[in-house]
């Protein structure tokens, strides 16, 4: 029989090691190096959810405001629509 190899997940400094050390591989210099990976993904994260939260922004808008619309079967509204 041959061995079962596992699959478990190798921690992110395996795969990471090489850029670490070319930074010096000093604890602060890949401290910092880590920091900004941190930061990178924090500013891709925010640029994702911009587009997102002015959709719901919108979504809100139309919704809220659709309903204060003049209708034509409103007495009394004095719009144009009445004109008809």
């Amino acid at each position: 029989m041959s061995p079962v190899k596992s699959r478990t997940r190798r921690p992110a400094i395996r795969w990471f090691w090489k850029p670490a050390v070319a930074t010096g591989a000093g604890g602060a210099a890949t401290l910092i190096w880590w920091e900004e990976i941190l930061l990178f993904g924090a500013e891709i994260l925010a640029l994702i959810t911009i587009p997102i939260l002015a959709g719901l922004v919108y979504l809100y808008n139309v919704l809220v405001f659709k309903a204060r619309r003049p209708r034509r079967d409103d007495p009394g509204s004095g719009t144009k629509l009445d004109r008809r």
